[in-house]
């Protein structure tokens, strides 16, 4: 049996209630909302301990996502932000510890049991990266943690910069709060960072054409330390773009 003939329209709730739009449009953006809030669990691996690797013994220290630490080489200084599996961030050495022979860009990827690395480095932030930098793990912690209060909630940076938007083409447009910028592009570096945005630029092909909500810094046309709040399904998507407008 057909229920419906033609495409529904979610403010005939409107004279179904005898409520007037600005009401329906409190429920369904106070239910979006709640919905898209709700915690969920995310994945992060854990850097800290002993490494052996290219470049000789490898030590670091990870807290809140941030990892720092220091590798035999020419004294060498590591740090950067874990991204899920991955950590990006710049390596320095001596004797100068500075661009464009003695730091770069880094990225590193961990296995799934947490017991080796690999990944790649280059000169500088805009040089051809090179590889291989890999190693194993000697002492620390071997697994990825599963979060059931993910750290997004614990963090003022989320609590301040919240925004709720479509990915098109792999980039962000931003519903709310109102944007006239246009699509911006995500990524995990902090604002601060001495690096480029696009060396953490989050991928967002699994969430192309769904209203997301992320937190980070506008930093006019990049989105800077985004973490993905939570992702709406069908019928959540269908109602942001209902509510707040499909076109800019």
């Amino acid at each position: 049996m057909t229920l419906y003939k033609e495409k529904p329209d979610i403010f005939r709730l409107k004279s179904i209630l005898g409520m007037n739009l600005r009401s329906v449009e409190v429920i369904e953006i106070s239910l979006i909302f709640v919905l898209l809030c709700l915690p969920a669990a995310s994945a992060q691996a854990d850097w800290s301990g002993i490494w052996d690797t290219t470049y000789g013994q490898m030590e670091l220290k990870q807290s809140n996502g941030a990892v720092a630490g220091t590798y035999e080489h020419d004294g060498g200084h590591i740090r950067g932000q874990v991204l899920g599996e991955r950590m990006i961030g710049t390596w320095s050495e001596d004797p100068s510890h500075a661009p464009p022979d003695g730091a770069g860009d880094v990225e590193l990827n961990i296995s799934a049991d947490g017991k080796s690395f690999s990944g790649r480095w280059r000169y500088g932030f805009s040089e051809p990266w090179r590889s291989p930098w890999s190693g194993t793990r000697v002492s620390g912690p071997t697994n990825i943690t599963k979060l059931t209060t993910p750290p997004r909630f614990e963090t003022g940076i989320c609590e301040r910069d919240r925004f709720l938007g479509i990915v098109e083409k792999g980039e962000f447009r931003i519903l709310s709060p109102y944007s006239s910028l246009g699509p911006v592009r995500l990524t995990g570096i902090p604002m601060q960072a001495a690096m480029s945005p696009e060396v953490g630029e989050l991928d967002l092909a699994e969430y192309e054409g769904c209203a997301i909500m992320v937190c980070g810094h506008d930093g006019g046309g990049w989105i800077y330390s985004t973490k993905v709040i939570d992702r709406a399904g069908p019928i959540l998507t269908a109602m942001v773009l209902e509510v707040f407008g499909q076109e800019d």
